[in-house]
């Protein structure tokens, strides 16, 4: 049984925190253990249901929407954060089957959150010769280590060809 909870002062701490934009409506209800509230974007109009826990600690400030905003609509970011994905998985998912070969052996992902990620290997691929500017051309590379018993930081990561 998830401990009470006074939903009235909670919808009045939400109510003052520095959402992009995104307004809150209505009041804080339950869902299972968790606590959740309405909230309608500026942009899109979507009303979707959003984790208190999330909107306090300041992990959601914005819908979904403006996700490809962040990366001026590049069209690679997406494809490289399913990558960063993947990679925090091999390193901190013990059930992961690769995490053996990387977290098992002290191998852990240096980047502080996916957006510092994305923005590093798009600088990768623009400075590629030639450059990588297309997700058709980028599925024939892979992000690899430079000194593969190192982490995946800045510095020791390179975008090589498939082919290699």
């Amino acid at each position: 049984m998830p401990s009470p909870v006074d939903l009235r002062a909670k919808r009045k701490v939400l109510g003052r925190l520095p959402l992009d934009h995104l307004r809150l409506r209505g009041e804080v209800f339950r869902k299972g253990s968790h606590l959740y509230i309405a909230g309608r974007c500026g942009f899109c109009g979507k009303v979707r249901d959003y984790l208190v826990y999330n909107l306090e600690r300041g992990r959601t400030t914005r819908c979904r929407c403006r996700r490809a905003v962040k990366y001026e609509k590049n069209p690679l970011a997406e494809v490289i954060g399913y990558r960063y994905d993947a990679i925090r998985q091999r390193c901190e998912n013990r059930s992961n089957p690769l995490y053996r070969q990387y977290g098992g052996r002290g191998i852990r992902c240096r980047f502080g959150d996916r957006e510092s990620f994305v923005l590093h290997v798009l600088s990768l691929a623009e400075n590629h010769q030639p450059p990588i500017r297309t997700v058709k051309r980028l599925r024939n590379y892979r992000i690899e280590r430079i000194r593969d018993s190192a982490h995946f930081a800045r510095g020791n990561l390179r975008l090589v060809s498939r082919s290699e």
